[in-house]
């Protein structure tokens, strides 16, 4: 009675543990514990597997496998039975060399499964093997046996569209990692190649020695010539680092024991047939530059590539360490050194002629930033009379003197009263006026006239006299200039601004009309005013001739004529009429070619007077607008 409720616990038990074990661990253990544990815990622990338990020994009406390590109600396919355990077909083929079919020993394979694997007849090969005849092989079984795999198959040699052979598998071509061949089958990574079986690659093959069209090995290939960053050693490239640590040379990019007489000079390691820059000779070898010249090493001086002991009289001055013949232009002589010039004149000392001196010489006595010269340079005075120390003119100014015949004084002289920005002057410069009568300041006139003023006599004033009651441009005169004439408030103009028909000039004056004892008079004037202003016409503006007629511009009007602007000033000669007299100077006779020309290239059809006349007037007009 108590065996069947034990039992019965034990089945409650093993459907409880069982339903809860994870699939990491499965297998239902029963101990005072109720682990769960993996078959492979189990198989180690040397229990077997029942089902989902993991139990001492198989219950009865069990049958054990022992290559599993698992009890099962029926034997597994593939398998005999033989007592209470399930065999394989290693059986069979124990006994009488038989195999394995459906549970059964039998001589041979049916066809219906005519392949063997491990002693058991199959349908077809598992996937993880291949076929030699009917035996199912390892891949491994079939390349040890000296085979080789096709697919799927063992085969003692590859197909010809397979010849290059990876791990005893036949391929069409070997894959990117191992592309080198050997023996033109065989597919190799290069380090196999290289390090393995301490070949080199030619042309993507494995080969003991490089042929002699490429005779150098560069990492395991071989190769025509060295990379421009490695060096020839025997039939080797080598880096320039493996050079030096063999204690050689380099030259004509081969790692040589000693340099050649034609290159006898060892540079880092290089070999040289002259001192390279910034290297030397002495002592028939090459030094630095800086350890021929460096005060802390040899404290020399180079002359000719060369270093030594002090310069010659050839190149007798010394530019940081270098001989030369004459200092650079940045630079000075003081005690056969060239120096820079801020150093000698820093040490209290002046510069003369390139030379860094104590005291200037008697030829250029004059002193200006620590320069001598013969006398004070440009904008530069004399600080004091009778001194040689040279000052900017500005400077001179700023200590509120002023600056006389290149030298700075505490006042003008009498000679010389007038100033004007710190300068002493006889009388005011041109285009400049004294500020106010009786004074010496010197303004400019655009000054002048900026503070509403007049300029008279060279004078800032501020009105004109009345001798000079006339003005133009800020300007006192005591008539109006030429070519003027005066308004009513005493201005002056141009004869071009009073444009407006009507205005006549009388006795330098502008008028609406002339004088009635003046008219037959202005005339006149007016008349041969206009004659005289031909040629003017032509050289100014040779396009206002017009067919049969002149048109005159506006000019200077005599006293007591119209003004240019009136329509009395155009005049015409019509071309069948005789112009008035006058002489035929070149420019008439230009005129009368012109007119030709037009009368030629313009239609015969004759305007009207009226036409003509305002036409005429238009470009009376625009040609003589202002051209102030």
């Amino acid at each position: 009675m108590f065996i069947l409720i034990a039992c019965f616990l034990l089945s409650v038990g093993v459907e409880v543990g069982t339903s809860r074990c994870p699939s990491t661990a499965p297998l239902y253990f029963p101990n005072p514990w109720n682990n769960c544990i993996s078959a492979q815990e189990c198989r180690r622990k040397s229990f077997v597997i029942y089902g989902r338990t993991c139990v001492n020994s198989c219950p009865p009406g069990t049958f054990y496998q022992q290559e599993t390590s698992t009890c099962y109600n029926t034997c597994p396919v593939h398998t005999i039975r033989i007592g209470s355990r399930c065999l394989n077909g290693t059986y069979c083929v124990s006994n009488n060399n038989q195999v394995l079919f459906n549970g059964t020993c039998v001589p041979a394979c049916p066809s219906s499964a005519p392949f063997t694997k491990d002693g058991v007849c199959r349908k077809e090969c598992p996937a993880d093997t291949v076929t030699n005849t009917s035996d199912c092989v390892s891949p491994s079984d079939c390349v040890e046996r000296g085979y080789f795999i096709d697919n799927t198959t063992c085969v003692k040699a590859c197909p010809p569209e397979k010849q290059s052979i990876l791990q005893g598998v036949c391929h069409s071509s070997c894959p990117p990692d191992k592309s080198v061949t050997v023996n033109g089958t065989t597919c190799l990574s290069k380090q196999e190649c290289t390090d393995k079986l301490s070949h080199f690659i030619y042309n993507y093959t494995c080969v003991p020695d490089c042929p002699p069209t490429a005779m150098f090995s560069d990492q395991g290939s071989c190769t025509t010539l060295c990379p421009k960053e490695k060096y020839v050693l025997g039939t080797h490239c080598i880096l320039v680092t493996e050079c030096v640590s063999r204690n050689s040379v380099i030259f004509r990019n081969e790692c040589i024991a000693a340099c050649p007489a034609e290159a006898p000079y060892a540079i880092d390691n290089a070999c040289y047939s002259t001192c390279p820059t910034d290297y030397v000779f002495n002592d028939e070898t090459c030094i630095g530059l800086q350890h021929c010249i460096s005060t802390d090493d040899l404290f020399k001086v180079i002359f000719n590539n060369t270093c030594v002991d002090s310069c010659p009289q050839v190149a007798p001055l010394n530019h940081q360490g270098m001989c030369v013949q004459s200092c650079p232009d940045d630079t000075v002589v003081a005690d056969m050194q060239c120096v820079d010039s801020s150093m000698c004149l820093h040490s209290s000392r002046y510069i003369s002629n390139g030379t860094c001196v104590s005291e200037c010489p008697g030829r250029s006595p004059y002193v200006a930033n620590g320069y001598c010269y013969p006398a004070c340079p440009k904008y530069f005075v004399v600080s004091t009379p009778g001194q040689f120390q040279c000052i900017s003119e500005s400077d001179c100014v700023t200590m509120k003197k002023m600056v006389f015949n290149r030298t700075c004084t505490a006042a003008c002289p009498k000679e010389s009263p007038y100033t004007r920005s710190g300068h002493c002057y006889p009388a005011c410069p041109k285009d400049f006026v004294v500020t106010t009568p009786g004074q010496f300041q010197c303004i400019s006139e655009s000054e002048c006239v900026k503070m509403k003023k007049m300029v008279f006599n060279r004078t800032c004033t501020t009105a004109c006299p009345k001798e000079s009651p006339y003005t133009r441009s800020s300007h006192c005169y005591q008539t109006c200039p030429r070519e003027t004439a005066s308004l009513p408030d005493m201005k002056c103009v141009s004869y071009q601004d009073r444009r407006t028909r009507g205005n006549f000039v009388h006795e330098s004056k502008c008028l609406h009309e002339c004088p009635s004892a003046k008219k037959s008079s202005c005339r006149r004037h007016l008349k041969r005013h206009k004659k005289a202003g031909m040629e003017e016409v032509q050289i100014r503006n040779e396009q206002f001739v017009n067919p049969g007629r002149v048109l005159l511009p506006r000019a200077t009007a005599p006293a007591g004529c119209p003004s240019a602007a009136s329509s009395a000033e155009v005049t015409h000669f019509d071309r069948d009429s005789t112009p008035p007299p006058a002489p035929l100077s070149p420019g008439r006779i230009r005129l009368r070619e012109l007119e030709k020309e037009r009368r030629h290239s313009l239609p015969s059809r004759r305007r009207s007077l009226e036409e003509r006349q305002d036409e005429e007037i238009k470009l009376m007009e625009a040609m003589s607008s202002p051209r102030e």
